[in-house]
């Protein structure tokens, strides 16, 4: 997805103190740089067509669009199908009915085999008004056409879009709704017959809120981003959660330490029941250097706030994120690893909210822009560089990263047949309990791991019996019985099937 709000023009985008309660995780001391399997660009590509804006991958396709492609005319948009294996390139997707500045590919989503594509800027139903196409993720087939029933002018309908068992989830962030100007809305939709199933609207939405900007789906669940919400401050932003099945809001998240102007909410994904939330003018390490944080599907509660330590102002980590089997990917587009606005991206273990390893291509250079977008299933990854020069000035490119099992944890169902209690005291000095219970007799582990993901103790590590309260006092000390140091860490309690997580704070 592009800088928000969208453009029809290219335009050039230009430390609070961490809160105790706050979890950030930064790069352990073995986070590696991984480069690229692949490196893809289109035969045709040329300057200025922004070749990796949006990316999806899936059913063993890599989708990259290139929003400003001119086969239909000026910023008309295209997007590419490559095999995610080889990298050969598979065919190149268009509209029939795609005309300038329509941005066809302005969003991309793969899943049940259906490529889906958001055309932000389509005039079908007003200037702007957007619209979403489908096709066969395998070969490009065109498949149907998709508009809200109240699609108008300025709408921005497919400014975001997702797909999961069945449901096609639509942002369109300038709909009036029923809460005002511009307070935006989304759009479910069934992926076969491509019937609207429910218009989705926040609670408490207001104008310019810009609800939809993104959007993400899995398990019944979607997660809708608005980041100019102003819970927190101005354009601080939020993300709510309904049900896929009968469009119900069910809550609405919030950042632990939100504040004015985080855009919070700017890009949303969800997977294993964990949702990723990229605010990417967070100021933690330097004015909009962006962060990203994890909820609890079920809850709304927040896990932990993943930022690394290498990222600083105007960085703009978590313009871009994904999830998928217990990897998370962030973009962080303006990162200056490779030279001036290059480009980078990290991974996270969506279990502890370490950082696993940093994404950047072999052949990274000033104004990248790599990290623009990012997608991520069953451990590969494509990661867009629109800014990358090798067929002319921003013409584009992409990369493609396979990860395999290696690096990928399994991704448990979040909390089941587990109950993990509060810590208490929280904050502590020097020790503090930790209680919990198992439903069914098993192995189980508790581990205290540090923000960095880092694990600093392991509590307990034996068969236990379903049925019986337990309580496990840690004094603060590691596996070596060193004296911690102040800071915010994690009881992790996990089965040989499932997980649940605590955040806890040591404070002398």
């Amino acid at each position: 997805m592009q800088v928000f709000p969208p453009m029809k023009t290219v335009t050039t985008v230009l430390v609070l103190m961490i809160m105790a309660f706050v979890s950030l995780a930064t790069a352990p001391a073995g986070a590696e740089t991984i480069n690229e399997d692949i490196k893809i660009i289109p035969d045709d590509g040329l300057l200025n067509e922004l070749f990796g804006s949006s990316t999806a991958v899936g059913s063993g396709v890599v989708a990259v669009a290139a929003s400003f492609g001119g086969d239909n005319g000026y910023a008309s948009g295209s997007v590419y199908l490559f095999n995610s294996t080889t990298g050969a390139p598979i065919t190149k997707v268009l509209p029939s009915d795609g005309q300038e500045l329509d941005q066809f590919g302005y969003d991309l989503a793969i899943g049940d085999g259906i490529l889906v594509v958001g055309s932000v800027f389509d005039d079908d139903f007003g200037t702007d008004s957007g619209s979403v196409y489908l096709f066969q993720a395998a070969t490009g087939q065109y498949l149907s056409k998709l508009n809200g029933n109240d699609i108008d002018d300025n709408d921005r309908f497919g400014v975001s879009v997702a797909i999961d068992n069945g449901i096609i989830a639509v942002g369109a962030l300038m709909n009036e709704g029923a809460n005002d100007s511009w307070s935006g809305a989304a759009y479910l939709f069934n992926a076969v017959s491509g019937a609207q199933i429910a218009k989705l609207l926040p609670a408490d939405g207001a104008m310019e809120d810009f609800f939809g900007t993104s959007v993400g789906i899995s398990n019944n669940i979607v997660v809708v981003g608005s980041p100019w919400d102003d819970d927190n401050g101005s354009k601080s932003g939020s993300a709510y959660l309904f049900n896929a099945t009968t469009g119900a809001q069910i809550t609405k998240i919030l950042p632990d330490d939100g504040h004015t102007g985080d855009n919070f909410g700017h890009s949303v994904a969800i997977d294993g029941g964990v949702i990723v939330v990229g605010a990417y003018h967070d100021d933690d390490q330097g004015s909009n250097c962006g962060s990203a944080y994890l909820f609890d599907a079920t809850t709304g509660a927040q896990i932990a706030k993943i930022l690394p330590g290498d990222v600083y102002s105007n960085e703009e980590f978590g313009h871009a994120v994904d999830i998928d089997g217990g990897v998370i990917i962030v973009g962080a587009k303006f990162n200056d690893g490779n030279g001036s606005d290059s480009g980078s991206a990290y991974l996270f273990d969506a279990t502890t909210a370490g950082q696993l390893d940093m994404l950047a291509p072999s052949d990274g250079a000033l104004s990248d822009l790599f990290g623009t977008s990012v997608a991520i299933n069953n451990g590969v990854i494509a990661v867009g560089a629109v800014g990358d020069d090798d067929n002319g000035s921003s013409s584009g490119s992409a990369y493609i990263f396979d990860i395999g099992g290696a690096t990928t944890p399994a991704m448990p169902v979040v909390g089941a047949g587990l109950t993990l209690m509060p810590n208490h005291p929280n904050p502590f000095n020097p020790s503090t309990t930790i209680s919990y219970s198992v439903e069914n007799d098993g192995y189980v582990e508790l581990t205290v791991f540090s923000a960095r993901g880092t694990k600093v103790r392991t509590l307990v590590s034996g068969w236990q019996a379903s049925g019986e309260n337990h309580a496990v006092v840690w004094d603060g000390r590691n596996d070596q019985g060193q004296v911690q140091s102040s800071g915010v860490y994690f009881a992790r309690l996990s089965s040989q099937e499932n997980w649940r997580l605590q955040k806890m704070v040591l404070l002398k």
